[in-house]
């Protein structure tokens, strides 16, 4: 799903399998504050194939590495600032700009610069100044805090006393907040605020820290009886807004009696000019003391000024504002691919303000002031780059940075080479070598195709010299790189081998080639060389291919004579410009160092090209006529060869061109030209030399002809179509049509063979609505919150509207890996209101890549989609839990835990970490612990000995914790136990003692047994023990009896206890010897019990003495005798059956004989269960809720280990439950369904139980049902077809899921289902019967609910025609049987309702209105909606809330007796209409969506109202239009002729009241003809003309656009008309 940008976003340019260079997922922000106490961290991250590589670094480009304690660079691109000490600030680190750096072996990008600036902690208050101010003027209060502090505080709200004051951001409160709340206005004080205390309160964004200010009051003076206007401030006041924010302008000034205040612009000259009415579109709104600038754009900053004037005095007030607006920028195409020697063009587009400067940069190198000529080039505005003959240096990515005082931002493109020539990677020295060696040469080229190498010594081709045997072998291959690498192998060279060697690469764009010589040890040798050809005119080089080494000359002779032609030291000779008079004889002489000489002759003739003398055509060719052109050969060799192409091909023999020549020249003969003749002409003119060419341009002038005429279409009424006109001719025509939606005036005049009469009066028609021809303009996206993107545009150009504008649509489309849309994830939301420009998607996926595109719509259908923008969603938590969670212990205190990310899509941002929360499972229920780690394993250390862990892992990005994953459950090994907690030896005979002992706190594993060792006092060394085993004892106590003592001996004990892994330590030593007499003593302990609430508790007191002692329980202070809580056991123990508050607190256990007295005390303590929190609501979205909750002060008995939330889906039976740590005080829950409700409620727990659960919670995602729209924009009929139109639907703040169609026969009983979950723009219902009513159920289905409406439709006949209402009473199948007493009933309902129309007629004829009661149809209703009989408040409402709409009929005889009323025409939708006089074009529809539409199938509404009167005009039946309000002469008396409107011809005018005018006109259907139930309910009036023999020849006509008065007339008509509707209609 959409959900209305993924983790790793894969851009549409290419995925895995398609290399791209980097892109920027996540920048920096241009300016990074934070406090020293916190630290911060900056997240970097980008997508590329291969993954790119991240750095960081400074505005030079040195790279940034870690600072131990301070700054650490994390592998994943993250910039940590560490907390530290105010002495530890360095410039440095902590105040430095920064940069982020990606790269891949396609290129690199940097990041906007970053500037970073730690602020010091450092003590702060907020206090509020004020100024002065008079009883019923204005006071300014201003929150004051140090200057620095400012930058990164806030106020958060302004107190009245203890009250906090609202932030109103409207003309109408009592206070006016400015300057982002550090300022407020008391707009009129009264004399009790100056008893008030006024305070603010300012948050610190980087600490959270809030103080409140110190109050302050407002000295108020008594109102001046008369004074002149005054100002309150100093100077001129300063402002800023964001753009398309709001912002208010105060003008604060004192006087008595109140100014006058008048607001000025101010221009860049300092005139001042007055704000007129209106001005602004609506945006400026004025009060009495400040000007409101709604949406503000750039034109609105600067200068303004407000004139305060009274009876005393004027003043006028200097206000200046700042416009900032965050900077985007845009940089198309985003990949383009150029050949090599091609031209790349990448244009930057930018938005903000203010204006920035731009800057290029080639893979994060700036390219500097040099680009501004040469191949590289930079337009003047710099919004341009453009790079003409490509290299293969050019590749990489471009990025367009853009900087101004505030921001800074940039966008980055890829310039990929296509076909490029070849370029050499590698190329092999000059080398001398001995006879005899292996000689490997080797080159290597890039190049797309791959190039081929060739190799050449001294200018020949190796293939072709078969000399040299098999030595010389060649091999060529291409690497991973897509280089191809060649090399060249002489198995054992000789002297003779020497020379200068070449490797030439080529492909199909060109070839390039390197040249070395190989030095051989031996005598001078020159090779044979061949006759060499040059062509006169050109350079030419001539090479000596000599071998040998040492050589001590090389030199040309000609004729014995030396050659002073330019050479240099290898032999070759270098002629700038060959003549004829070069060709001859000439000899390289090769010199060895002792005299050695070899030569050799070679012959060179010199050819000379052909030169061809310019011709061109006739200018004035027109088609038909003759035509001939020669080119002929000044100059060069022969014979010469001719050849002629046309537009670069040969001459096709279909155009019957001949062409005449002879030895230096070649004529072209066109004996009659036409259209197909034109085109360029070369002449190709070769010989042995070379191949020149010339080319002239030939252009026939041709009369426009039709190519494609427009034919008569026939076409369903709301459906698109397409009429096609297409024409030829030189120049290229210009074709026109009649533009939509547009109003012309039109009149006619005959034409016989005598005269042409005077033309008819002007009417006026308007050309139907069609889809906007444009897509919205300035398209930009940006990131909300987390899930959350804002799409803001602007209106296609208002010619392309082509109708008025309804809304626009907004599609939004998720991107998935590999930059490929997610399959079934667009979806499109509906904005009504063309001034409507902005719209907030939210439910999207965090951290995503979105597409979005945005059409305009109007009546008929959406125009084209914008170009797509894409944006990313910002970061939010984790949506998903690392999986795969694995622990093993290591030793019996640490184990390994590991685990996998979360899935892919589901990270919400960049992870930054993990923390693993590893929780033992203990009796006493510790509280977890828990450890950030960055990868995806570690090792706890320092846990407890054999205990078993919960172990849990979340992820966290930025925005916070993720989900936590189920836990998984690892016991530690086990290991010896700790000693025995407390030991006692009592004497408890003359020859035993005994022994007890507490259980090890840590027992490390399962207790097997225990040891109690015993010696003789003093006796070290040697001792003896009892094993006791664990078994065995007792679940309270543990004792062992010591037998066999000597009495008077004494003796010292300890104990130990023992696991599987060993012995553990042992108790401390204690000493006892057996007795006869024996005080009382207690063997048992004592201490703390916590026991939950309601639970019983064993307090064990174990007595030994003799003679045997008494014991006795006290609670407190007071004895413990038979009671319900208590117990006393026959052993004497004390058993308290419910531990509660009474029965908590100290208990003694006193044992005494006579000899003595022992006691121990225990503590009990009543654990409670938690309290259940308080829980809230923090706020809502579409898609989300957030819950808030606290626990109550006193709640503090024993600590929280977690919450439980359980939520639920309120129309549900199930809770969900999620499982929350004890640190959270909140939770979003997100992924919601949208307009729905929910139920939430919470419990904490402690070590005890689960506390009791809180109050549920109710809360509605934001949003609602969809909105049905008018009926005029829902469907459109023809004859066996109705269309329903979708985008007429409003969501109501959800996305619309799809829609149900039903439909049946008026009088039907079985509906016919048609689709479920329908998401296109429209339906049709196809195959009706025509004439026809038809019953519609049309349901719209979103998150938020179903609604759904009902209406009727009827087909047109086979002849267009509309059939008429059916009646009231028409039964309905299965309900024709009626009983006699509805029968009466109905009756009865009837006769009142007669009654009442003809009392309201009466009462509305008495009051003199002359208005007429209508009956419309309320066809147009909700299921679970009625009219109300009497209530016509709910009536007006239900037709406010467009849920039900009328139509009437209107009777096409009715004449006006007010000639001065102007009409209007429109073009009948069932009409035929000329459209030139070079072709006439028939258009007809089958169905008028709004104008022609039929009546109610119910009942009707007659108009007998005045206000509207219909007439039908005598047109030309290729002219035939609707009748639908007619221009009429501003004057009564027209008979007789009059003026006609400015731009016509012939004043001359016939009155519309002459009776052959109405002779002439026919109606059909005329009467009352039924009205739509879709439209205002006009009819269709067709007319038919007999104004020649056959009705149609012998007129004449003129066709011209509206004038602007005319379009005013027809916008007042229609308001004028929908306010009759409103008049003359009552709906019973």
């Amino acid at each position: 799903m959409c959900s209305w940008a993924i983790l790793f976003i894969l851009f549409a340019m290419g995925g895995e399998g398609q290399e791209h260079g980097p892109v920027f997922l996540m920048e920096p922000p241009p300016r990074l504050l934070f406090s020293n106490s916190s630290g911060a961290r900056v997240a970097c991250a980008a997508h590329g194939f291969p993954p790119p590589l991240l750095a960081w670094q400074l505005p030079d480009g040195t790279q940034v590495d870690s600072v131990s304690g301070l700054r650490q660079v994390l592998e994943n691109g993250t910039l940590v600032f560490k907390p530290f000490a105010p002495a530890q600030f360095r410039q440095d680190v902590h105040a430095a700009v920064y940069r982020c750096r990606a790269h891949n072996t396609h290129g690199a990008i940097v990041s906007r610069e970053m500037r970073a600036q730690a602020v010091i902690w450092q003590e702060w208050e907020a206090r509020v100044s004020t100024s002065s101010a008079e009883t019923g003027g204005p006071a300014l209060l201003t929150c004051v805090v140090p200057t620095s502090f400012r930058e990164h505080a806030s106020v958060a709200a302004w107190y009245r006393d203890d009250t906090v004051l609202p932030a109103t951001d409207h003309l109408s409160g009592s206070t006016l907040l400015m300057d982002e709340g550090w300022k407020l206005i008391v707009r009129s004080v009264r004399a009790e605020d100056a008893r008030a205390q006024f305070s603010c309160s300012v948050l610190d964004s980087l600490t959270g820290e809030r103080r409140r200010s110190a109050p302050a009051h407002i000295d108020i003076a008594p109102a001046n009886t008369a004074s002149a206007p005054r100002a309150i401030t100093h100077g001129p006041w300063e402002g800023s807004v964001r753009r398309g924010g709001d912002v208010l302008l105060p003008c604060l000034v004192h006087a008595s009696p109140p100014p006058t205040i008048t607001w000025y612009r101010e221009a860049a000259s300092g005139v001042l000019r007055e704000l007129r009415e209106g001005e602004g579109g609506g945006r400026l709104v004025r009060a009495h003391d400040a000007l409101s600038i709604r949406r503000a754009e750039p034109a609105d900053a600067g200068r303004w000024a407000c004139r305060a004037a009274n009876a005393h005095g004027h003043l006028t007030l200097r206000l200046h504002l700042n416009l900032r607006a965050h900077l985007t920028v845009h940089a198309q195409p985003h990949t383009q691919v150029v050949n090599s020697g091609g031209t790349a063009t990448i244009n930057c587009t930018w938005s903000g303000y203010p204006a920035p400067r731009l800057e290029w940069l080639h893979n994060g190198i700036p390219l500097g002031a040099g680009v501004v000529g040469g191949r590289v080039r930079v337009s003047s505005s710099g919004e341009q780059l453009v790079i003409s003959d490509v290299h293969r240096v050019d590749k990489g990515v471009y990025q367009c940075m853009a900087r101004n005082e505030k921001d800074s931002a940039q966008a980055s493109a890829e310039l990929r080479l296509g076909d490029t020539a070849p370029e050499l990677q590698y190329t092999f020295i000059e080398q001398v070598l001995r006879p005899g060696q292996v000689v490997t040469l080797k080159c290597s080229a890039a190049g797309s195709p791959p190039p081929h190498f060739t190799w050449l010594l001294d200018g020949q081709p190796l293939n072709t010299m078969n000399t040299r045997g098999h030595r010389y072998s060649i091999e060529q291959f291409v690497t991973k790189n897509k280089d191809v690498v060649s090399f060249l192998n002489i198995t054992s060279v000789s002297s003779e081998d020497g020379g200068l060697y070449t490797c030439r690469a080529t492909n199909s764009l060109g070839e390039v080639s390197h040249t070395s010589r190989l030095n051989i040890y031996g005598p001078p040798y020159v090779r044979p060389i061949g006759p060499i050809r040059a062509v006169a005119g050109r350079e030419l080089v001539l090479y000596c291919p000599y071998s040998g080494y040492p050589v001590s000359s090389v030199k040309w002779e000609r004729n014995g004579s030396p050659v002073e032609w330019e050479s240099n030291s290898d032999g070759a000779l270098r002629v700038t410009r060959v003549e004829p008079s070069h060709a001859g004889a000439y000899t390289c002489v090769v010199m060895g160092p002792h005299g050695e000489m070899a030569k050799k002759e070679l012959q060179l003739f010199v050819s000379n090209p052909p030169e061809i003398e310019p011709f061109s055509f006739s200018a004035n060719l027109q088609e038909g006529k003759r035509a001939q052109v020669s080119c002929s050969v000044i100059s060069g060799d022969m014979p010469v060869h001719f050849t002629w192409l046309k537009d670069n091909q040969p001459i096709p023999s279909s155009l019957q061109v001949e062409e005449r020549g002879a030895d230096f020249f070649s004529n072209l003969v066109f004996k009659e030209v036409s259209a197909h003749h034109s085109g360029m002409y070369t002449c190709v003119a070769s010989n042995s030399a070379a191949k020149v060419n010339y080319t002239a341009q030939l252009v026939v002038k041709v009369s426009p002809k039709w190519v494609i005429e427009p034919k008569n279409e026939a076409v369903l009424a709301g459906e698109s179509v397409a009429l096609h006109c297409q024409t030829t001719g030189s120049p290229t025509p210009q074709v026109t049509w009649l533009k939509p939606h547009t109003a012309y005036m039109i009149r006619i005049a005959a034409i016989n063979q005598l005269d042409r009469s005077l033309f008819t009066e002007p009417v006026v028609v308007k050309t139907q609505e069609e889809a906007p021809s444009e897509a919205p303009t300035n398209v930009h996206v940006t990131p909300g919150g987390p899930g959350e993107l804002h799409v803001s545009w602007r209106p296609p150009p208002r010619e392309a509207w082509h109708g008025e504008l309804l809304g626009y649509s907004v599609t939004c489309t998720e991107f998935g890996p590999g930059g490929i849309p997610v399959h079934n994830s667009s979806r499109t939301l509906t904005v009504n209101g063309w001034s409507a420009t902005e719209l907030s998607l939210s439910a999207l996926r965090k951290f995503t890549r979105y597409e979005v595109r945005v059409r305009a719509f109007n009546g008929v259908a959406a125009g084209p989609a914008s170009t797509p923008v894409s944006a990313t969603t910002l970061e939010g938590v984790p949506e998903s839990h690392p999986t795969r969670v694995t622990c093993s212990a290591l030793s019996s205190s640490s184990m390994k835990v590991t685990w996998n990310p979360p899935p892919l899509g589901q990270h919400g941002g960049i992870i930054q970490g993990y923390k693993v929360i590893y929780t033992p499972l203990t009796s006493d229920h510790d509280v977890g612990e828990i450890k950030r780690v960055t990868t995806t394993d570690t090792y706890l250390h320092a846990l407890r000995k054999y205990t078993n862990y919960s172990i849990q892992v979340l992820a966290f990005t930025n925005a916070g914790d993720g989900k936590r994953s189920p836990p998984v459950y690892c016991m530690t090994e086990e290991d010896v136990p700790s000693q025995p907690q407390k030991i006692k030896a009592l004497a408890f005979s003359s020859d035993s003692v005994l022994v007890s002992w507490l259980p090890p706190l840590y027992p490390n594993g399962i207790i097997s047994h225990y040891t109690v060792y015993f010696r003789e006092a003093g006796r070290l060394g040697k001792h003896s023990s009892f094993t006791v085993s664990a078994d065995k004892k007792t679940d309270i106590e543990l004792m062992f009896q010591v037998r066999n003592l000597l009495e008077s001996q004494l003796y010292e004990f300890w104990v130990s206890a023992t696991t599987g892994s060993g012995e553990g330590e042992s108790t401390p030593v204690v000493g006892q010897g057996p007795n006869a007499r024996i005080p009382a003593r207690i063997a048992s302990f004592g201490g703390l019990i916590a026991v939950g609430v309601g639970q019983p508790a064993l307090l064990t007191c174990t007595c030994v003495g003799a003679p045997a002692p008494r014991s006795r329980w006290t609670h407190g202070r007071t004895p413990v005798t038979h009671h319900a809580y208590y117990q006393v056991t026959h052993r004497g123990h004390l058993h308290i059956r419910e531990v509660n508050e009474q029965s908590s607190g100290n208990f003694t256990c006193t044992a005494s004989n006579t000899i003595g007295e022992d006691s121990i005390v225990y503590v009990v303590s009543a654990i409670l269960p938690p309290a259940a929190p308080a829980l809230s609501l923090q706020y809502t979205t579409a898609s989300s809720i957030k819950l808030h909750w606290q626990l109550a002060a006193t709640d503090v008995n024993e600590p929280i280990l977690g919450y439980l939330l359980h939520y639920k889906q309120a129309s549900e039976p199930d809770w969900h439950t999620a499982e929350l740590s004890n640190e959270m005080t909140s939770y979003t829950m997100d992924m919601l369904k949208c307009g729905t409700t929910y139920k939430a409620k919470i419990q904490a727990r402690n070590k005890i139980s689960i506390g009791p659960p809180s109050e549920v919670l109710t809360a509605t995602t934001r949003g609602g049902r969809p909105k049905p729209p008018k009926a005029e924009e829902h469907v459109y009929m023809n004859t066996t077809a109705i269309k329903i139109n979708f985008y007429a639907w409003r969501d109501g703040g959800c996305p619309i899921l799809g829609f149900r169609v039903s439909y049946r026969r008026a009088g039907s009983e079985h509906w016919i289902k048609v689709g479920d979950n329908l998401s296109s723009a429209s339906h049709v219902l196809g195959d009706l019967t025509p004439g026809t009513w038809y019953e519609l159920a049309i349901e719209a289905s979103s998150d938020a609910g179903i609604e759904r409406v009902t209406l009727f439709a009827d087909t047109h006949t086979l002849t267009g025609a509309r059939i008429p209402p059916l009646k009231p009473s028409s039964p309905i199948a299965g309900s024709v049987r009626q009983t006699s007493l509805r029968t009466v009933l109905l009756s009865c309902i009837a006769s009142a309702v007669v009654v009442l129309c003809a009392l309201a007629a009466v009462i509305c004829l008495v009051q003199h209105k002359r208005k007429f009661f209508c009956i419309s149809n309320d066809h147009y209703m909700r299921d679970d909606r009625k009219l109300s009989e009497s209530n016509e408040a709910e009536r007006e409402k239900l037709r406010e809330g467009q849920k039900l709409y009328s139509s009437s009929s209107i009777n096409g005889n009715e004449k006006s007796n007010d000639d001065s009323s102007a009409e209007l025409y429109e073009i009948s939708p069932y009409a035929t209409f000329g459209v030139s006089a070079a072709h006439s074009l028939q258009f007809r529809t089958l169905a008028r969506r709004d104008d022609d539409a039929a009546a109610p199938p119910h009942r009707r509404r007659h108009r007998a109202c005045e206000h509207y009167r219909y007439d039908e005009s005598s047109l030309s039946k290729c002219s035939t239009v609707e009748a639908r309000h007619r221009l009429r002469a501003a004057s009564a008396g027209t008979a007789s002729g009059a003026a006609t409107p400015a731009g016509w011809r012939d004043a001359h005018t016939d009155s519309d009241d002459n009776s052959d005018s109405a002779a002439n006109t026919t109606t059909k259907g005329s009467g009352e003809s039924p009205g739509s139930v879709y439209g205002s309910g006009r009819r269709s009036a067709r007319t038919t003309s007999s104004g020649g023999p056959n009705g149609s020849d012998g007129l004449s006509g003129s066709f011209a656009p509206v004038p602007a008065d005319i379009s005013s007339l027809i916008d007042k008509y229609q308001q004028r008309k929908e306010q009759e509707r409103r008049e003359c209609t009552i709906h019973v």
